[in-house]
């Protein structure tokens, strides 16, 4: 097990803050993905 690993494991808060992030950047990534297949699509 990772260093990184036990350290998420120890810390619940960290672990649900960093999810709450990688959930957030994921949207944003859809969004901006979409945005551009739409902008694409009017070319």
């Amino acid at each position: 097990m990772s260093p990184l690993h036990e350290l998420i494991v120890n810390n619940r808060r960290s672990l649900r803050y960093a999810l709450g992030l990688m959930l957030v950047f994921a949207g944003g990534l859809i969004l901006v993905l979409k945005a551009l297949n739409g902008a694409s699509g009017w070319l």
